[in-house]
């Protein structure tokens, strides 16, 4: 599964990082299940960080001049970075409706559809079919992370709080293949075919165009005046909302670096990595007990990821990648 070193590295940090966020939040719930800060400002001032750790990443080898140059030069590219800026930016707004619609446990039961889901959108970006045992492991694996939602909550309190459970349905499914399209077009955009765009670049252009599409959204739901005010900015100035921050900045940045070596398709295997940790560390941190459908879901898992280990996507690059970007005229992507 890794080409590298480096790979297993980036691996190992993005699931580092991931347990760490789900501890932190969890840290930082008060009794009631809510938060003492301005969680839309953390995620706006997150934004900010990002960017900013990306521009100075960039300078770290390169001159502003340097920049500015490249961003000029690369400017019809960094445009294509609106798209999965705007997925994203959908999905975060799809979340607060979904919730709405369905208890918490239920939700993310249905949330694992994402990892199917990413799988199909895999295949049509990248022309690359997915073998019968890669199809299984990717349907173990969402096995393995709905009972692991399960065990939140008893089966028979699943539930929806709306009538039209088809049309709640559907909007779940529509926030999953938002998250699925942006998470595989972004890889597609820094594995592209001769391109040579510094990844750091990227982040920059990914991010920017993030900021800018939150910012829309906030401006035309009235909520803008609200996450700036004094109270949201004071809020954040706690050590564990602080901790959070960096560390969701760094999650940013290494998810980054995890599509330019490995894929979209292991992310997914990463992320339910992420739940076995998370239930393992949480007894030991915040005594939450690990019942039989936390043992069972982690055995499931893990079996999961054994099978995917036995037979993973090694294609480096694809044929398609320029064929799909070339017509961006003048573009950095071109179809050799």
């Amino acid at each position: 599964m890794f080409k590298d070193k480096d790979s297993i590295v980036v691996f190992v940090l993005y699931i580092v990082l991931s347990v760490s966020q789900g501890l932190l939040v969890t840290a930082t719930k008060s009794a009631k299940g809510g938060y003492s800060f301005n969680f839309t400002t953390v995620v706006l001032i997150m934004e900010f960080c990002k960017l900013l750790v990306s521009i100075i990443a960039f300078l770290m080898h390169n001159s502003i001049l340097s920049l500015q140059r490249e961003i000029f030069k690369n400017i019809k590219f960094a445009l294509l970075y609106v798209f999965p800026a705007a997925l994203y930016c959908l999905y975060n707004n799809l979340q607060f409706v979904n919730l709405a619609n369905f208890d918490p446990t239920t939700y993310h039961i249905l949330l694992q559809s994402r990892i199917v889901v990413t799988g199909f959108i895999y295949q049509i970006f990248f022309a690359v079919n997915l073998n019968i045992k890669q199809w299984i492991s990717l349907i173990i694996l969402t096995l393995g992370c709905i009972i692991k939602q399960i065990d939140l909550l008893n089966i028979q309190q699943l539930s929806t709080s709306t009538s039209n459970i088809s049309y709640a349905i559907l909007l779940v499914l529509a926030q999953v293949t938002c998250s699925s399209i942006a998470s595989v077009y972004i890889e597609l955009l820094i594995k592209s075919k001769n391109n040579q765009v510094n990844i750091w670049l990227q982040n920059i252009f990914m991010y920017t165009a993030s900021i800018f599409c939150n910012l829309i959204v906030l401006c035309f739901s009235g909520s803008l005046s609200d996450i700036i005010s004094l109270d949201s900015i004071t809020s954040i100035f706690q050590i564990p909302v602080l901790l959070i921050i960096a560390n969701w900045v760094g999650l940013g940045l290494i998810t980054s670096l995890f599509l330019k070596n490995l894929n979209s398709i292991l992310k997914t295997f990463a992320s339910g990595l992420d739940l076995v940790f998370i239930a393992i560390l949480s007894s030991v941190f915040f005594s939450i007990p690990i019942t039989g459908f936390t043992v069972l879901s982690i055995l499931v898992i893990s079996l999961a990821f054994w099978m995917y280990s036995k037979d993973p996507i090694t294609r480096k690059e694809t044929a398609v990648v320029g064929e799909k970007l070339n017509s961006v005229k003048n573009g950095v992507i071109e179809d050799s």
